[in-house]
């Protein structure tokens, strides 16, 4: 199977370095164009994923020309699409994580996380496959080390692993063994 993961920063396109915040950072706010996600899209259907996972999309909103981002993709790709809101504003905000993906997206849930400031979820879903159902989940963990922490340990109550599983995501974590609870549950990561 092959998977896609990509923090598409809802489309403002900073991915060289830091100091792009400085000539790029209004597009976290201001209305800009569809290019950035023109070219996820472009690079998510060159790749051919069965599953695509994307953090900090925009499920249309101000900041966005009321663009729905995801419908782009879908519409780039012909993946089947699954939204997952976690900071909505009225029509000014609408920041999520989504899951494309060849099959049907089955069961989708949003699972909200603990900590304080940006809000955090898991969203879940499940797809077949020749038969045999698989569980995704989709998660963007916070900044803060010790709400990570806790973030993590809720994730781990959360996974039922009693068939196939994925789990994928931006973490936002440096320390490789914060991710050992989910290790002990037996997820490998690749």
């Amino acid at each position: 199977m092959k998977i896609a993961f990509l923090n598409a920063q809802n489309g403002i396109g900073i991915t060289r370095g830091w100091w792009q915040y400085f000539t790029s950072g209004w597009k976290y706010i201001l209305p800009h164009n569809s290019e950035t996600i023109e070219q996820i899209g472009d690079w998510i259907r060159s790749v051919h994923p069965d599953i695509a996972v994307l953090t900090e999309i925009d499920g249309g909103s101000f900041r966005t020309g009321n663009k729905n981002q995801i419908d782009i993709l879908t519409g780039k790709t012909g993946l089947h699409a699954q939204f997952f809101p976690t900071h909505a504003f009225g029509k000014i905000l609408n920041q999520g994580n989504a899951l494309l993906s060849r099959f049907p997206i089955e069961e989708p849930a949003s699972i909200k996380l603990p900590g304080t400031g940006e809000p955090r979820f898991l969203g879940s879903a499940t797809i077949s496959i020749d038969q045999q159902r698989y569980t995704l989940y989709v998660t963007h963990l916070g900044l803060n080390a010790m709400r990570r922490r806790q973030q993590i340990a809720a994730i781990a109550k959360q996974l039922f692993l009693d068939r196939p599983t994925i789990l994928a995501g931006d973490f936002n974590e440096k320390d490789d063994s914060a991710l050992n609870p989910l290790r002990s549950m037996g997820l490998v990561e690749t």
